[in-house]
């Protein structure tokens, strides 16, 4: 669709010449339809869960109850993941759910390469715990005004270095969200 028709089509639809809007995830982002109050979202299944929750913030933006259907296929040949991201979006309804859904997604894809250039890997390269811990500190430095100093060293603690791996296999614990809650 052309931008000027798509532009034209969201001002009918946010002037109400018309009740249905049938789009693609394009209106996940900045999107503000007060009176939109139902939105239904074939293949759930395949959204990330930011997306999810982004889709799901478009419905309800006014006094108005707003519902949110999420479609999928049947749940057998559904991704164990898949099945995380859903679960995660349906128990967060709350207002202000959208940290502990940021959170349960950095535990359902893994943190990637936290410190470096490129966004692969686990979040087990880095540690939970300390990415918390930094993204805590970077708040903190905001809130008061000044830079966040990431490269500083985190809290000056005595290292003790035995030249061995300090992680659990996955022979030893297969699931990988188990895991994670060990190394809490």
């Amino acid at each position: 669709m052309r931008g000027r028709d798509l532009e034209r089509t969201m001002q009918d639809f946010y002037h109400q010449r018309f009740n249905i809007l049938v789009c693609t995830t394009i209106i996940e982002s900045g999107i503000d339809i007060p009176t939109a109050n139902t939105i239904i979202i074939d293949r759930a299944d395949k959204l990330g869960l930011a997306q999810l929750h982004q889709l799901r913030g478009r419905v309800g933006r006014s006094q108005h109850r707003a519902y949110a259907y999420l479609l999928t296929e049947p749940p057998q040949s559904i991704t164990t993941d898949a099945k995380k991201r859903l679960a995660a979006i349906e128990a967060m309804e709350e207002l202000g759910a959208g940290f502990t859904l940021a959170t349960h997604d950095l535990e359902i894809r893994g943190a990637g390469e936290l410190l470096g250039e490129e966004q692969s890997g686990q979040i087990q390269a880095v540690g939970f715990n300390l990415y918390m811990e930094l993204l805590d500190r970077a708040v903190q430095a905001i809130k008061n005004g000044q830079s966040p100093e990431l490269l500083q060293p985190n809290n000056p603690k005595t290292e003790i270095e035995l030249h061995i791996s300090a992680l659990f296999p996955e022979t030893y614990i297969h699931d990988v969200h188990t895991r994670l809650v060990f190394y809490k």
